[in-house]
């Protein structure tokens, strides 16, 4: 007769869970027949096996996880740990993320949930979120908030627990560590700009000046080694910064679109529909050079000149 569920309790941690997991993988290594009993409920593979065949079966502290999750009416393990992890946090736990993490979120949650979810989040919420946004980002979000107007609270809290569920998601896959552990203490003072920094500032603001038919390519490959560690050292969003400051508009927007947090396959398409139509441009300008010159070689009316370089576009 199968045993009743156990039951979860709130104040279990999965760190408990897992010990009480590696407690029965033991238990069944010594031959315990209760422990025997439970894999041969739980584990499919082994439903139908004798005690000793159950006992020289090899079972991994895998196969128990998913016997101990079981035992406690869930499907699987990775079920209890979603399940278990959204009982114990909330929404307002998000303010305890790294900036680092809350950027890892960002690129996960749909833009609309986001606006919606900080509609009801508190005021910590909303600096920590909309402060690791570039200031573009920031604007849209808050004006879509203020035109979204007022909100059932039932809604906004289904769309925050969407959120939590998705950051169980991500510390499964060890992107974030959630739930986050206890406030950290306030930072110290951060420390006065060293030479490298300083240096590195400088030659950003340099080398961001010319436009890409202006620079060599070693150019381009100094500058976006020098933008991927000023990214390293300070984070990306510092890069804002030096994007007002980009003499070509196609470097700048490419930029701007990595500080937004767009997603990587829209910024590679729009780039690259840009780079087309930039190229066929100029592929254009050079078929007039050429024709021109060709017209003029044969001494063409001027009138018939300009005509031929119209029809080129």
């Amino acid at each position: 007769m199968p045993m009743p569920a156990k039951k979860l309790l709130p104040t279990s941690n999965l760190e408990n869970i897992r010990k009480q997991a590696k407690g029965l993988l033991k238990a069944y290594q010594s031959g315990d027949s209760e422990a025997v009993q439970s894999i041969r409920e739980h584990l499919p593979r082994l439903s139908g096996s004798s005690n000793s065949e159950i006992l020289t079966g090899k079972v991994t502290l895998q196969e128990i996880q998913h016997v101990i999750a079981c035992e406690y009416g869930f499907a699987n393990w990775t079920k209890l740990k979603e399940i278990h992890m959204s009982a114990n946090s909330s929404f307002d736990d998000i303010s305890r993320l790294t900036d680092r993490e809350i950027q890892v979120l960002m690129r996960e949650v749909d833009q609309k949930d986001l606006v919606i979810s900080l509609k009801g989040a508190s005021d910590a919420i909303k600096e920590k979120v909309l402060g690791n946004m570039s200031e573009r980002v920031r604007t849209f979000i808050t004006e879509e908030m203020e035109f979204l107007g007022p909100m059932p609270s039932d809604e906004i809290e289904q769309v925050q627990q969407r959120i939590v569920q998705q950051l169980v998601q991500l510390a499964d896959q060890g992107s974030v560590v959630w739930p986050p552990g206890p406030p950290k203490k306030k930072p110290k003072a951060r420390p006065k700009m060293t030479k490298i920094e300083r240096e590195l500032i400088k030659r950003l603001r340099r080398d961001s000046q010319p436009t890409l038919d202006q620079m060599s390519y070693d150019h381009i490959n100094a500058l976006f080694t020098d933008l991927a560690e000023m990214a390293r050292r300070e984070g990306i969003l510092t890069l804002g910064q030096f994007t007002d400051k980009m003499a070509d508009s196609f470097l700048q927007e490419g930029i701007r679109l990595a500080v937004d947090g767009t997603e990587p396959d829209l910024i590679m398409d729009l780039l690259e529909t840009w780079m087309e139509s930039l190229l066929h441009e100029q592929k254009r300008k050079y078929q007039k050079v050429i024709e021109g010159v060709m017209a003029i070689q044969s001494g063409d009316n001027p009138r018939i000149v300009r005509r031929k370089l119209e029809v080129i576009y």
